[in-house]
């Protein structure tokens, strides 16, 4: 600690820079404007009271008895959000109208911080990542009011961070998929889809996301042959049709090929041909090991 302080020291680099502002006063920002906005009347209230009849009677009502035009009609949407219910309406009885606006400012806050955390992450910049939660921001707003569903909006981005993790992870394909540490990520979507389906009926989102995601993988693993790997080489098989083998270069995996210098650059020179320009083959995602073409191609 003396050394510390000692004169002439030069402390180590703050690790935070002006550029870490950014994605910091998006989620500020946000977090103060759920803060001081007051309670919209849309069906607050009449949440609360389910809330009040589900802990007062032990169960889920299944009929209408809050209504005069309706009651004792069947409404079975009140098993699509019991949970929240029951969680505002405790939240309520403890702390009034000020702790349910600050739990769920929190919960909507953290919704978009993983966002941010997720944009950030693949992107590498926290400027396009504050950017990206700005906007995502600017499209929910409208659904920021308290209800069941700002519980599950923390749920979306961790289903993509989810998939981010297990689509990075070394070595994986369909076939690894539940191995490793994958397996804990893949614990993700049941438990997140028991939650969802329980606050609200939004849940065929979280459907659609996995669906959307395993559909992907089974088509990069049909087009590219490689498991959730093949979606990547479209376009190089695309900018490779002008070296002389031409659309035949398209297939994957090619052919073996021994050549002496295959790998040390990306141009490879076919064993039996003149070293000209024609004979070299090209391949903008890299070297290929091909094997040698027929005397007719050296001519």
């Amino acid at each position: 600690m003396a050394r510390f302080f000692a004169w002439g020291h030069r402390p180590a680099r703050w690790p935070v820079s002006v550029a870490h502002l950014w994605p910091l006063t998006v989620l500020l920002g946000i977090f103060a404007f759920l803060n001081t906005h007051p309670i919209r009347p849309h069906d607050f209230w009449w949440h609360m009271a389910v809330g009040r009849e589900i802990l007062a009677t032990g169960h889920i009502p299944t009929v209408d008895t809050f209504s005069f035009t309706a009651a004792g009609t069947p409404y079975p949407s009140y098993a699509a959000f019991w949970l929240p219910e029951v969680v505002l309406y405790g939240l309520y009885t403890l702390g009034g109208p000020a702790l349910v606006v600050f739990v769920h400012s929190l919960t909507v806050t953290t919704a978009y911080g993983l966002t941010l955390a997720l944009a950030w992450r693949i992107s590498g910049s926290p400027r396009i990542a504050a950017a990206a939660t700005l906007f995502a921001a600017a499209l929910g707003i409208n659904d920021w009011n308290v209800r069941p569903q700002a519980f599950t909006f923390f749920l979306a981005p961790l289903f993509l961070w989810a998939i981010h993790e297990i689509r990075r992870s070394a070595g994986f394909s369909l076939q690894t998929c539940i191995r490793g540490p994958n397996l804990r990520w893949l614990a993700v979507f049941p438990l997140g889809m028991a939650f969802w389906a329980n606050c609200h009926g939004s849940f065929p989102l979280g459907l659609l996301i996995v669906g959307l995601w395993v559909a992907d993988e089974v088509w990069g693993a049909v087009r590219g042959g490689e498991g959730g790997r093949g979606s990547a080489r479209p376009l190089p098989r695309i900018a490779a049709a002008g070296p002389p083998r031409g659309p035949a270069l398209w297939r994957w995996p090619p052919p073996r090929v021994s050549s002496t210098r295959a790998g040390l650059e990306p141009s490879l020179i076919w064993p039996g041909c003149p070293s000209t320009p024609s004979s070299r083959a090209w391949s903008p995602s890299g070297p290929r090991r091909r094997s040698p073409p027929s005397p007719a191609r050296c001519s």
